[in-house]
């Protein structure tokens, strides 16, 4: 991990944490955050949120020597939540009879766009998504519509194997 300068991860589980403190201790980044994220959403958790963002930033802006500007931020929100839409219709498109896309084709086209900057991914998803609409359906479709659940799945294989036994991974969430 020798061409990172720092790592962020939140508070989502015992792991994450168990996970952090080791890796703090043994890799010595130069910098190193874990964003406590609340789980319950009352008025308390929105203003202790609010704080530890504003702590999270400022930690940003020292170790960076750079200040991070609201209109930045805003830009950077807009950008990704724009992804989000184009993953949303991206996944939208395999809900068709048959689906358009199957499940291997969209998990390689995440493991794509995870590792390009969001605007190169964002272009790349809205020409994918255009073309993938002008289908008429996915040229090897089984009668089986399944739903994949578990953790993070970043290799198409088990995807491929689904297909291959003649189902269809129409919804994920992995």
């Amino acid at each position: 991990y020798d061409f990172l300068d720092g790592w962020v991860t939140v508070d989502s589980c015992d792991s994450m944490w168990n996970m952090f403190k080791p890796l703090d201790y043994n890799m010595n980044f130069p910098f190193t955050y874990f964003l406590d994220v609340p789980i319950i959403f009352d008025p308390a958790s929105i203003k202790f949120f609010k704080e530890e963002l504003a702590f999270f930033k400022n930690a940003l802006e020292e170790f960076a020597k750079d200040k991070v500007s609201d209109e930045s931020l805003l830009q950077a929100i807009r950008l990704h939540n724009r992804n989000r839409g184009l993953l949303k219709d991206l996944y939208h498109l395999r809900k068709h009879e048959p689906p358009l896309l199957s499940g291997s084709e969209v998990t390689r086209m995440l493991l794509g766009v995870m590792s390009l900057p969001v605007e190169e991914a964002n272009q790349l998803l809205e020409g994918a998504i255009a073309e993938v609409r002008e289908r008429q359906g996915s040229e090897q479709h089984g009668e089986a519509r399944l739903l994949l659940y578990g953790p993070e799945i970043d290799d198409p294989m088990l995807h491929e194997l689904i297909e291959a036994l003649g189902a269809n991974v129409v919804a994920d969430d992995t």
